[in-house]
Protein backbone atom coordinates (compact mmCIF):
# COMPACT_ATOMS: atom_id res chain seq x y z
CA UNK A 1 0.00 0.00 0.00
CA UNK A 2 1.40 3.46 -0.36
CA UNK A 3 0.42 6.50 1.26
CA UNK A 4 -3.41 7.82 0.72
CA UNK A 5 -4.39 5.26 -1.57
CA UNK A 6 -6.85 2.41 -1.18
CA UNK A 7 -5.79 -0.97 -0.27
CA UNK A 8 -5.37 -3.21 -2.52
CA UNK A 9 -8.24 -6.13 -2.21
CA UNK A 10 -6.36 -9.53 -1.23
CA UNK A 11 -5.81 -11.94 -4.01
CA UNK A 12 -6.41 -15.09 -3.37
CA UNK A 13 -3.95 -17.41 -1.49
CA UNK A 14 -2.62 -20.78 -1.39
CA UNK A 15 -2.11 -20.28 2.70
CA UNK A 16 -4.63 -18.75 4.98
CA UNK A 17 -3.00 -16.18 6.32
CA UNK A 18 -4.51 -13.22 8.53
CA UNK A 19 -3.70 -9.91 7.80
CA UNK A 20 -3.70 -7.02 10.24
CA UNK A 21 -3.89 -3.82 8.59
CA UNK A 22 -3.79 -1.41 11.57
CA UNK A 23 0.29 -1.27 11.32
CA UNK A 24 2.24 1.47 9.97
CA UNK A 25 1.68 2.14 6.54
CA UNK A 26 4.97 3.78 5.91
CA UNK A 27 6.22 0.15 6.03
CA UNK A 28 4.86 0.04 2.01
CA UNK A 29 4.30 -3.49 1.85
CA UNK A 30 1.84 -5.08 -0.10
CA UNK A 31 1.16 -8.31 -0.36
CA UNK A 32 0.96 -10.09 -3.85
CA UNK A 33 1.95 -13.46 -2.85
CA UNK A 34 3.00 -15.76 -0.09
CA UNK A 35 6.72 -16.07 -0.89
CA UNK A 36 6.95 -11.95 -0.83
CA UNK A 37 4.91 -11.92 2.26
CA UNK A 38 7.47 -14.92 3.24
CA UNK A 39 10.43 -12.67 2.33
CA UNK A 40 9.39 -9.03 3.63
CA UNK A 41 8.53 -10.74 7.19
CA UNK A 42 11.86 -10.49 8.66
CA UNK A 43 11.98 -6.82 7.51
CA UNK A 44 8.46 -6.44 8.60
CA UNK A 45 9.13 -8.23 12.14
CA UNK A 46 12.43 -5.73 12.39
CA UNK A 47 10.40 -2.58 11.92
CA UNK A 48 7.81 -3.88 13.79
CA UNK A 49 9.73 -4.93 16.90
CA UNK A 50 12.06 -1.64 16.35
CA UNK A 51 8.15 0.29 16.38
CA UNK A 52 7.48 -1.86 19.56
CA UNK A 53 10.82 -0.70 21.25
CA UNK A 54 10.03 2.91 20.34
CA UNK A 55 6.70 2.65 21.69
CA UNK A 56 7.95 0.79 24.57
CA UNK A 57 10.53 3.44 25.29
CA UNK A 58 7.81 5.99 24.86
CA UNK A 59 5.71 4.64 27.18
CA UNK A 60 8.43 4.39 29.72
CA UNK A 61 9.14 7.78 29.40
CA UNK A 62 5.65 8.79 29.79
CA UNK A 63 5.68 6.63 32.79
CA UNK A 64 8.64 7.22 34.63
CA UNK A 65 6.98 11.26 33.95
CA UNK A 66 4.05 10.37 35.63
CA UNK A 67 5.49 8.83 38.30
CA UNK A 68 7.92 11.98 38.53
CA UNK A 69 3.99 13.97 38.13
CA UNK A 70 2.65 11.84 41.27
CA UNK A 71 5.62 12.68 43.41
CA UNK A 72 5.43 16.41 42.97
CA UNK A 73 1.89 16.13 43.49
CA UNK A 74 2.43 14.48 46.53
CA UNK A 75 5.24 16.88 47.59
CA UNK A 76 3.22 19.63 46.75
CA UNK A 77 0.24 17.94 48.72
CA UNK A 78 2.34 17.37 51.83
CA UNK A 79 3.62 21.23 51.85
CA UNK A 80 0.22 22.40 50.97
CA UNK A 81 -0.65 20.28 54.04
CA UNK A 82 2.20 21.72 55.98
CA UNK A 83 1.30 25.07 54.88
CA UNK A 84 -2.49 24.74 55.57
CA UNK A 85 -1.13 23.49 59.10
CA UNK A 86 1.49 26.41 59.41
CA UNK A 87 -1.35 28.82 58.57
CA UNK A 88 -4.18 27.11 61.07
CA UNK A 89 -1.09 27.87 64.06
CA UNK A 90 -0.57 31.57 63.05
CA UNK A 91 -4.07 32.25 62.73
CA UNK A 92 -4.75 30.28 66.28
CA UNK A 93 -1.48 32.67 67.70
CA UNK A 94 -2.89 35.55 66.22
CA UNK A 95 -6.29 35.22 67.35
CA UNK A 96 -4.39 34.53 71.04
CA UNK A 97 -2.23 37.59 70.65
CA UNK A 98 -5.50 39.82 69.47
CA UNK A 99 -7.17 38.02 72.75
CA UNK A 100 -4.41 38.61 75.16
CA UNK A 101 -4.09 42.10 73.62
CA UNK A 102 -8.06 42.89 74.09
CA UNK A 103 -7.52 41.55 77.64
CA UNK A 104 -4.57 44.03 78.57
CA UNK A 105 -6.52 46.93 76.96
CA UNK A 106 -9.40 46.30 79.40
CA UNK A 107 -7.17 45.76 82.40
CA UNK A 108 -5.23 48.99 81.33
CA UNK A 109 -8.73 50.38 80.91
CA UNK A 110 -9.50 49.38 84.14
CA UNK A 111 -6.44 50.49 86.20
CA UNK A 112 -7.00 53.30 84.61
CA UNK A 113 -10.22 54.16 85.70
CA UNK A 114 -8.93 52.72 89.26
CA UNK A 115 -6.46 55.59 89.24
CA UNK A 116 -8.62 57.80 88.58
CA UNK A 117 -10.45 57.40 91.22
CA UNK A 118 -7.81 57.14 93.26
CA UNK A 119 -6.28 60.60 92.43
CA UNK A 120 -10.06 61.67 93.21
CA UNK A 121 -9.95 59.73 96.56
CA UNK A 122 -6.43 61.40 96.80
CA UNK A 123 -7.62 65.14 96.38
CA UNK A 124 -10.36 64.64 98.60
CA UNK A 125 -8.10 63.40 101.05
CA UNK A 126 -5.42 66.24 100.72
CA UNK A 127 -8.96 68.90 100.99
CA UNK A 128 -9.89 66.60 104.48
CA UNK A 129 -6.34 67.02 105.27
CA UNK A 130 -6.31 70.71 104.70
CA UNK A 131 -9.13 71.60 106.12
CA UNK A 132 -8.20 69.58 109.22
CA UNK A 133 -5.17 71.27 109.49
CA UNK A 134 -6.79 74.39 108.82
CA UNK A 135 -8.88 73.17 111.91
CA UNK A 136 -6.01 72.15 114.03
CA UNK A 137 -4.52 75.55 113.37
CA UNK A 138 -7.38 77.28 114.87
CA UNK A 139 -8.10 75.17 117.71
CA UNK A 140 -4.14 75.45 118.70
CA UNK A 141 -4.33 79.69 118.15
CA UNK A 142 -7.77 78.96 120.72
CA UNK A 143 -6.08 76.82 122.84
CA UNK A 144 -3.01 79.67 123.05
CA UNK A 145 -5.90 82.14 122.97
CA UNK A 146 -7.66 80.36 126.40
CA UNK A 147 -4.15 79.23 127.79
CA UNK A 148 -3.12 82.86 128.03
CA UNK A 149 -6.33 84.38 129.52
CA UNK A 150 -6.17 81.16 131.83
CA UNK A 151 -2.31 82.64 133.13
CA UNK A 152 -3.75 86.12 133.30
CA UNK A 153 -7.14 84.48 135.20
CA UNK A 154 -5.16 82.28 137.30
CA UNK A 155 -2.55 85.16 137.99
CA UNK A 156 -5.18 87.16 138.80
CA UNK A 157 -6.71 84.70 140.64
CA UNK A 158 -3.12 84.82 142.79
CA UNK A 159 -3.19 88.39 143.18
CA UNK A 160 -6.81 88.45 144.34
CA UNK A 161 -6.12 85.12 146.91
CA UNK A 162 -3.22 87.24 148.36
CA UNK A 163 -5.21 90.18 148.37
CA UNK A 164 -7.54 88.38 150.34
CA UNK A 165 -5.49 86.74 152.39
CA UNK A 166 -3.98 89.96 153.31
CA UNK A 167 -7.22 91.16 154.32
CA UNK A 168 -8.30 88.28 156.65
CA UNK A 169 -4.87 88.75 158.36
CA UNK A 170 -5.30 92.51 158.70
CA UNK A 171 -8.66 91.92 160.11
Amino acid sequence: MEKNEDPPKPMPRKKSVKTNHSFDSSLNITLDDDAKVDEDQPKLNRQLSSQNKDIIQQINGLSLELQNLKLKQESSARKQSDLQKENASLTSGIQNYVQRLTETEEHTRKLEDDIHQLTLSLNQSREENKRLNDEHKKMKEEYQTLKQDHDQFASSLEAIQKENQILRESK
